[in-house]
């Protein structure tokens, strides 16, 4: 399976027999985001910066509530928190998606999680593969308390995302990833906006990538 980063919350997962893109932003976050052509497309809320479903060429399917659905042999489950980084409403709610499998590998995008995750969320994401996982704070939960979250949600790979990047024309008053990974203590940046990913590279205790961002 090969993930590609375009930014803020905006990945593409491309497997044998699928692909999917996840949060697809505004160009006004201060980045462009290139047409995507994908089987499925996942929202986790309704914000401009996570649904910009122009980018999306025609003919994917669009997941955008929670709950459970199978695509391509891939099993999609939906699960539903709060966006309010203060665990109320002003924001309102968002979606947390655990992916089985993209070629025997699991993934969990978390959006815009703002509220500290119920044990029975964690039972249901908990060891899962790769992590996609918002650091930047303000909108969501601040760094220090999304280390808590990854350490009970305890995934091989940890992907940040949703962090303030120099290169933006964008005023979103989120942190840098050099702040999380300061505050984690470990990470690797990879220069590149890519990473292969096959069960047997998994990692045994969990490991951080951080990956560039597609702006071409």
């Amino acid at each position: 399976m090969k993930i590609k980063y375009y930014g803020h919350s905006c990945f593409l997962l491309t497997g044998k027999d699928i692909s999917i893109a996840t949060d697809p932003y505004d160009p006004s976050v201060g980045y462009d985001l290139p047409a995507i052509k994908v089987d499925v497309v996942t929202v986790s809320h309704q914000h401009f910066d996570h649904s910009y479903l122009k980018a999306i060429r025609p003919g994917a399917a669009v997941i955008d509530i929670p709950g459970e659905h199978h695509v391509k042999g891939v099993d999609i489950k939906g699960y539903e928190v709060n966006h309010d980084s203060k665990g109320g409403t002003q924001r309102g709610k968002n979606i947390i998606f655990r992916m089985d499998s993209i070629d025997g590998v699991s993934i969990c995008h978390l959006g815009d999680l703002g509220e500290t995750l119920s044990n029975d969320v964690v039972e249901k994401i908990k060891g899962v593969d790769v992590l996609f996982a918002p650091v930047g704070g303000f909108f969501t939960l601040e760094p220090e308390q999304m280390l808590v979250e990854v350490r009970r949600i305890n995934p091989k790979i940890l992907i940040p995302m949703h962090f303030a990047v120099e290169t933006t024309s964008g005023d979103l008053p989120i942190k840098p990833v050099d702040y999380f990974l300061k505050v984690y203590g470990k990470g690797e940046k990879l220069n590149s906006d890519e990473l292969e990913i096959t069960p047997e590279s998994l990692p045994q205790t969990t490991r951080v990538y951080v990956l560039d961002f597609y702006n071409k």
